[in-house]
């Protein structure tokens, strides 16, 4: 995703982090509604499977998009593409 296009979700999750009051309650409504409105904890059982995830597909990639943000310059790029 472009960074630019993040910044168009930001006052809704501002707003949801606002309400909620911390990160970790805004990480759990976030969660939550993955696990309601979505296929990210549905297990694909069987090669027909058309929806879900492999087994440790969906953890991975929430790792996977932790770690890119650690990076050292993540920062630096989203503070250079805000500046432009």
């Amino acid at each position: 995703m472009d960074p630019g296009a993040a910044e168009l979700y930001d006052q809704a999750l501002l707003g949801i982090l606002q309400h909620v009051g911390n990160v970790q309650d805004f990480l759990r409504v976030l969660f939550g509604f993955l696990y309601r409105k979505t296929d990210f904890y549905r297990l694909l059982r069987h090669p027909s499977d058309r929806m879900g995830f492999p087994p440790g597909a969906a953890q991975a990639l929430v790792l996977q998009l932790i770690r890119l943000r650690e990076q050292p310059g993540f920062a630096r790029d989203v503070l250079r593409f805000q500046k432009q």
